[in-house]
């Protein structure tokens, strides 16, 4: 959005945070659906955009062929990093690091399959982090950052995992 707002000109941003349903990866992939596409039909009403940005790894798996399917303006949505990943790796060994919902969804598996064919993608989920970034990440000490994503480090390390993608 920075980047948007240094480069562009003539346009205006809004912003939508559902902080409402917090968090989205505890929520069934139907919970999530209907949260997302009530909450973004109402934005479409009131802020009547040119083009919505679906900022969330989990929100982008869950719903956003669906979101494309019902409304008639352009998303764009945020997923996992997973071609990047593939390009940087060079053991072609890759963790992905996300929610329940992000390590699991169909949307995740087809990336994967798409761009991660002859590469090994572990997946780690730690529902935990979702809330420590959300309400910790700055006033948060150094020993708490590195105890709360511990153990997905740890994991990765035993995986011999050499590229991580945060979802």
């Amino acid at each position: 959005l920075k980047w948007l707002k240094e480069h562009t000109t003539g346009n205006s941003f809004r912003y939508l945070a559902e902080s409402r349903y917090f968090p989205f990866g505890t929520k069934t992939e139907e919970e999530l659906k209907q949260i997302i596409t009530d909450s973004i039909g109402r934005f479409i009403e009131h802020e009547n955009p040119d083009i919505i940005v679906i900022a969330c790894n989990t929100a982008s798996v869950t719903a956003l062929d669906l979101l494309r399917k019902t409304y008639s303006i352009p998303f764009v949505g945020v997923v996992p990093a997973i071609k990047p990943a593939v390009a940087l790796s060079k053991k072609k060994s890759i963790g992905l690091f996300a929610t329940n919902k992000t390590v699991s969804q169909q949307y995740t598996d087809n990336l994967i399959k798409n761009f991660a064919a002859g590469c090994n993608v572990e997946r780690f989920a730690l529902p935990e982090i979702v809330a420590f970034v959300e309400n910790n990440i700055f006033s948060a000490t150094e020993e708490e950052k590195v105890r709360i994503i511990k153990p997905a480090a740890d994991f990765f390390r035993d995986e011999e995992v050499d590229t991580v993608i945060l979802g």
